[in-house]
């Protein structure tokens, strides 16, 4: 099997040619691990595909759900934009405010040196 090859491969290169190839093992067992994930989500999918289309009352509850639960989801994204430009706003006035204190704050240091 494909498992003792790799095994070979590995331990002391017996029954290779090349002698101990474990970088090679190492790829042969992700490959196969990432076949095995592979195979389980397309089989995962088809099986919601299969009981979607069997079960129509079913897939509009659950349809239903996901909507309600999108439209929550979009209430609180915009709520959370409306809040931080809100927050902007705030920040742009309070650096107004700054920005004229500053120049009010300059223009009597003039007035002063210009007295003497």
């Amino acid at each position: 099997s494909w498992n003792t090859q790799m095994i070979a491969m590995i331990c002391a290169g017996k029954g290779t040619v090349l002698g101990t190839q474990w970088v090679s093992a190492l790829f042969g067992y992700l490959i196969g691990w990432m076949a095995a994930m592979q195979s389980f989500t397309c089989g995962r999918d088809v099986a919601i595909a299969l009981h979607r289309r069997h079960n129509p009352d079913l897939r509009r509850q659950t349809d239903d759900r996901e909507n309600h639960r999108r439209h929550l989801v979009q209430q609180d994204l915009l709520a959370l934009l409306d809040d931080d430009l809100a927050g902007e706003e705030n920040k742009v006035d309070s650096e107004e405010k700054i920005d004229e204190e500053d120049i009010h704050s300059l223009s009597q240091a003039g007035n002063y040196a210009e007295r003497h």
